[in-house]
């Protein structure tokens, strides 16, 4: 009997340690998992994460809002739920290629909103599990339109300086040339 109340206080001393462990990994996951949705929901731009099929898992507040739905109605959706025909079977085929080749593309698209341009630029990289084989596309995308529509300005203003530069020196040396001949004419 001894030995079965010595043993079985043994059992429940390791047992509370490991509800204490338990807890306390528990705590950590929790704590991270906050950390990390505070991040994800305060960033401005728009960020999904899909399964290795293309079909939504999850995404940020942002995203969400830009497709009208709560961020946990996403979860089993796909593009095609979202989009047109054309513009999902293009998101896959980018999906695709990115977990194909295992590395981050880059993209910049124009799209027609509300009766104007819109560029976005989109970042994808590929989750990958402990084997690095693709399981899976995060993204992340943002709005560019104001940006491209000052480097366009910023590209005009640069030609008509140029432009201006040009007239300029043409100006200074057809004013030499008139100085000069008026010198000589004048002096001779």
């Amino acid at each position: 009997v001894k030995e079965n109340t010595s043993a079985s206080n043994l059992t429940a001393d390791q047992l509370q340690r490991q509800r204490r462990q338990y807890k306390l990994f528990e705590d950590t996951l929790r704590r991270s998992e906050k950390k990390y949705r505070t991040l994800l929901e305060n960033l401005p731009q728009k960020i999904f994460h899909k399964d290795r099929h293309s079909v939504y898992i999850s995404c940020n507040k942002n995203y969400a809002d830009d497709l009208n739905i709560r961020p946990d109605e996403i979860t089993g959706k796909t593009d095609y739920d979202f989009y047109p025909r054309k513009l999902a079977k293009k998101y896959r085929a980018d999906d695709k290629e990115v977990m194909k080749k295992g590395v981050v593309k880059t993209i910049e698209e124009s799209y027609e909103k509300d009766g104007g341009e819109m560029i976005v630029h989109t970042v994808k990289a590929p989750i990958k599990d402990k084997r690095e084989k693709a399981i899976g596309v995060l993204g992340i995308f943002w709005d560019i339109t104001e940006r491209k529509k000052m480097e366009h300005k910023v590209a005009v203003y640069q030609k008509d300086l140029q432009a201006l530069a040009v007239q300029l020196t043409s100006v200074e040396e057809h004013e030499r040339k008139h100085l000069a001949t008026f010198l000589h004419d004048n002096i001779g």
